[in-house]
């Protein structure tokens, strides 16, 4: 998406863009060192070559990264490397060394996915445009583990802006007993909105479909927090609690049952309301389907009931004892169980 001047930018592609004044004037990139394009607030080109890594000499992706499809990759790796750049938002507690590459957001990109999946080792990967670190700093977006690569990371950038300049960083997770260093792949994917595993598109008002055909926003989204587009799940039908493969059906939860049957595994399904254990209860009597009752709490659920003699939850949160019964100790200092 292309913008001219400060015109129909959203808040977060306005504060992503510089230089938006009638008259800009020379600019210069104290942040990260890095001479800055007066017309476009990004900073300039790089001197040809790859560059070593650095804030001063990023990697340059156009330059050094392999083209195939919608994927820009690149190989390298971050042992002997410098570390001086953290994620500002925690997402690692414990880094190590650093490699920064440098990207420029080609025309007509919507959205782009950002993985180190296929690295040798325990990954981290953030995005930022201005490169070294600073007080009060952000990164765009930052990951740890993957949701489904751990210990890979992905992030997704969607407020992108044709020309833009973007420093990628890849990084260690330096905790104990991870090898926090190694040969790396960086992979930056061209992606859609509203398809399967991309970035839902954005709430428009009058509202519009954020996802195609079938598939729904999943808010839970991505493991960096970008809600993405993903496959609808029925009533019955097994799901992903995490919400990062599918959703369930509206109407419907996806529940997992916390203590399965012995020597089964737990299982997670969409369901209506009251109809099985852990789902969430019926507005309406009877909330909840036999042999469980509604809990108490500010969001009850499902439980098991009690049988007499049994040890019980005297809250009610975890489980009910049977109609007529109550859970109390029956002598000072005893477990509560169910008793009339």
């Amino acid at each position: 998406m292309k913008m001219n001047g400060c015109l129909g930018l959203s808040i977060t592609a306005a504060a992503l863009a510089v230089g938006c004044g009638d008259d800009p004037a020379p600019i210069t990139n104290t942040d990260s060192g890095v001479p800055v394009d007066t017309g476009t607030g990004n900073p300039a080109d790089v001197p040809s070559g790859t560059g070593t890594g650095t804030c001063d000499s990023p990697i340059d992706l156009a330059t050094a990264g392999t083209v195939t499809g919608t994927d820009l990759v690149y190989r390298g790796t971050t042992v002997g490397r410098a570390d001086t750049l953290h994620p500002y938002e925690g997402c690692v507690m414990n880094d190590a060394e650093e490699a920064v590459l440098r990207y420029r957001v080609p025309a007509g990109v919507q959205a782009l996915m950002v993985t180190t999946e296929g690295s040798a080792f325990d990954t981290a990967v953030y995005a930022r445009t201005a490169c070294s670190q600073a007080a009060g700093g952000a990164d765009l977006a930052c990951n740890n583990d993957s949701y489904d690569h751990a210990p890979q990371s992905t992030i997704y950038l969607t407020n992108v802006i044709e020309g833009q300049v973007l420093f990628l960083v890849v990084d260690g997770n330096a905790a104990m007993d991870t090898t926090s260093s190694g040969a790396f792949t960086l992979t930056v994917r061209q992606v859609p909105f509203g398809a399967m595993g991309t970035p839902c598109n954005r709430v428009t008002d009058p509202p519009t479909p954020r996802c195609s055909g079938a598939l729904r926003c999943s808010e839970g989204g991505a493991a960096d927090g970008t809600p993405i587009c993903v496959a609808t799940v029925a009533n019955l039908g097994a799901c992903d609690p995490r919400q990062f493969n599918n959703i369930c059906a509206e109407g419907t939860s996806c529940i997992t049952d916390p203590e399965p049957p012995e020597g089964m595994p737990a299982t997670s399904v969409c369901a209506l309301p009251g109809t099985r254990r852990n789902a969430p209860c019926r507005a309406t009597e009877p909330r909840c389907d036999a042999p469980t009752a509604c809990s108490t709490g500010d969001s009850p659920r499902c439980v098991p009931v009690i049988g007499t003699g049994m040890m019980c939850d005297p809250m009610g949160e975890g489980n009910r004892c049977g109609p007529g019964e109550m859970c109390s100790p029956l002598a000072a200092g005893g477990v509560p169980i169910c008793h009339t």
